[in-house]
């Protein structure tokens, strides 16, 4: 993990840098909240995929387009789960930048993107028994999407995000509406 860190900071680095070559006034400032939904994946022999249900929950967002390219996003969800041994309650705080473009249309811009950052995944797990367990994790998050803004500022994002833990990856998927200012 520690030898993609670097890796990852360059790459948000070059793709701020790109924001020089983007015209246009197609920046500003947006804020959206929505709906969460997680999954867990292990890949067990290399041959088996196994996933299961980690809960759903709420999504804030926070973001600043630089251009029609380059955006940065900063993003909270909670999510949570009753399982038939006890209860998890989960988050995940994630900063990353989305690289594409938006394609300006009559009234309204589609921008579907690739995104990479940060991702900072806390769980506990209460069991039925009154025991918990708790962890915490950093790790590299990648993502894809499709954001639709309105001239009026009105937005609605479309987002499938992979963040790599150390034993299982964690697959988040959100949809959210905001305004874009």
């Amino acid at each position: 993990m520690r030898k993609l860190l670097p890796v990852a900071a360059t790459f948000l680095i070059a793709s701020f840098a790109s924001s020089v070559i983007a015209d246009d006034n197609y920046q500003g400032h947006r804020a959206g909240i929505g709906y969460s939904w997680t999954e867990l994946s292990e890949i067990s022999g290399g041959i088996n995929r196994y996933s299961a249900d980690y809960g759903d929950g709420i999504k804030i967002e926070y973001g600043y387009d630089f251009n029609r390219i380059v955006g940065l996003n900063v993003s909270y969800a909670q999510n949570n789960d009753n399982w038939s041994f006890g209860k998890l309650d989960a988050s995940n705080f994630q900063i990353d930048s989305d690289i594409g473009y938006a394609f300006l249309l009559n009234g309204f811009d589609i921008k579907p993107y690739g995104a990479i950052g940060l991702s900072r995944i806390n769980e506990k797990f209460t069991y039925n028994s009154g025991a918990s367990d708790s962890s915490s994790e950093t790790s590299l998050a990648l993502g894809t999407g499709v954001r639709m803004g309105f001239d009026f500022g009105l937005y609605a994002d479309l987002r499938a995000n992979i963040v790599f833990t150390e034993h299982v990856d964690t697959e988040q998927y959100s949809f959210t509406v905001g305004y874009r200012f």
